[in-house]
This record gives structure tokens, C-alpha cells and sequence, in this order.
């Protein structure tokens, strides 16, 4: 045991005396000559990271790291992976079902609608080297386009939660699209409504929007949506 570990023993030895202590005191016995058991053990192993910890319960994903399942609102990601697109999969995380046609329609036109960076953020995307990671870039853009947010200050309604959700999601594609073609030397194209928001990722007006899978609509969907306990849950509002 090294110094930290026994001045931490200690400490936890002494506050758990005290405690003891104090207890006897309120409960009348005045022999404070008394030995004082120390209430934690010291010598307890610790467990590594969250293996076995239960951080919070979620209504939006399942986790089963030993059978291998991750599930998102009752359907299995292999399923949605091989069936359903990019903004179908959102919508279900967002609204809790698969949407159906107008529904996935209407959602489109939000996520084409908000795509357009404020000049601040492009500015900002210009300032780093080019030398700099895309996950560099896209963690400290992100943080900075909450300021620029029309919904910033509305930090409890459900409306606003999700105008907030749409509109960073879509902007992180541009995001993403814009930082590459600067680090190459090309220009900024003004965002191409005719492509989905994965391809809006690739490259901006230069990518072609990949094949989507059949629709599939939420009437004919019977999947159950248990609230599950997850280890990494994938929303602080779940």
C-alpha cells in the first residue's frame, strides 16, 4: 500500500470513528473511551471502470454487452442497420417510433432547412490547423454552436430539446463536409438540399446521396419498447 492509499485509509479509519463517536453520544453512552470500529472496510477490492455498475435507466437503448445487443427503442441496430436510413433511425430516437412517410418527409425538410452555419462557426472552422483531427474539430465546433443556438436559453421544454436536436444534427454534417474541404484547399458550396444528411457529411454538393433502404412504416411496426437499465445511456433525458 502505497502513501496515498494509507493517508486514504486513514482518513476514512478517523471519519468513521467520529461518526461512531457522535452516534454513541446522541444515544446516550457518554463512555467515549470506547474503541470505535471503523464502519468501512479499507481493504475491499475496487472495481476497474463500470463493469457491473448501472449508471442510469434508459427509455431509449439496451445494452448486453456479453450476448452482444444493443437495441434502440426495442429494435435491434442489425435490423435497423439493414432496413432503415439515417433520418428514419433519428426519428426514432427522438420521437420513440419510425416515422411514417409524411412524418420522415417532414423531417427532412427540417434537418435541409438548418444546415446553414452561422459566419462565426465557418470562421472558427478556418482558424484550425490543418494538421488538426476531424473529432478535434467536431468537439470544440460543437460546443461553440450552442451560443449561436436560437433555442439556447430554452433549456426545459420537449419542443425545444428536439428543434435543438435537429439542428445540431444537421449542422454537424456540415460541419464535418466543410472542415475537409478546407483542410484540402477547396471551396465552401452552400448546402445542397437535395442530399440526405449522411451525404452532406461526404463532401458538401460533391457526394452522391447513398441508396436508401425501403421505408417501413411505423403502422406496421409491433416491436415492444422496454425502459432498460444502460450502461452507456444514450440521453441525459432518458
Amino acid at each position: 500500500m502505497n502513501y496515498s492509499e494509507r493517508f486514504f485509509s486513514a482518513h476514512v479509519a478517523h471519519l468513521s470513528a467520529k461518526i461512531l463517536r457522535r452516534n454513541q453520544q446522541l444515544k446516550g453512552n457518554t463512555d467515549m473511551s470506547a474503541p470505535a470500529t471503523p464502519a468501512l472496510a479499507t481493504t475491499a477490492p475496487a472495481t476497474k471502470g463500470l463493469e457491473g455498475i448501472v449508471a442510469a435507466t434508459s427509455k431509449i437503448c439496451f445494452i448486453d454487452g456479453e450476448k452482444g445487443i444493443l437495441a434502440y427503442r426495442g429494435i435491434d441496430i442489425h435490423e435497423l442497420a439493414s432496413k432503415s436510413n439515417f433520418e428514419e433511425v433519428c426519428y426514432l430516437l427522438w420521437y420513440g417510433k419510425l416515422p411514417t412517410q409524411a412524418e420522415l418527409d417532414g423531417l427532412r425538410k427540417q434537418l435541409v432547412a438548418e444546415r446553414k452555419l452561422d459566419p462565426a462557426i465557418i470562421a472558427l472552422l478556418k482558424s484550425f490547423p490543418k494538421t488538426a483531427t476531424p473529432m478535434e474539430v467536431q468537439r470544440t465546433t460543437v460546443s461553440m454552436l450552442s451560443s449561436y443556438d436560437p433555442d439556447s436559453l430554452d433549456l426545459k421544454s420537449h419542443d425545444g430539446n428536439l428543434r435543438k436536436a435537429i439542428r445540431m444534427t444537421s449542422q454537424i454534417a456540415m460541419i464535418v463536409a466543410y472542415f475537409d474541404r478546407i483542410r484540402k484547399g477547396k471551396d465552401l458550396p452552400a448546402p445542397d438540399p437535395s442530399l440526405s444528411t449522411p451525404a452532406t457529411s461526404s463532401g458538401c454538393s460533391t457526394a452522391r446521396s447513398p441508396p436508401r433502404p425501403p421505408h417501413r412504416h411505423s403502422t406496421s411496426h409491433s416491436y415492444c419498447m422496454p425502459t432498460t437499465s444502460s450502461m452507456l445511456p444514450h440521453s441525459p433525458r432518458a
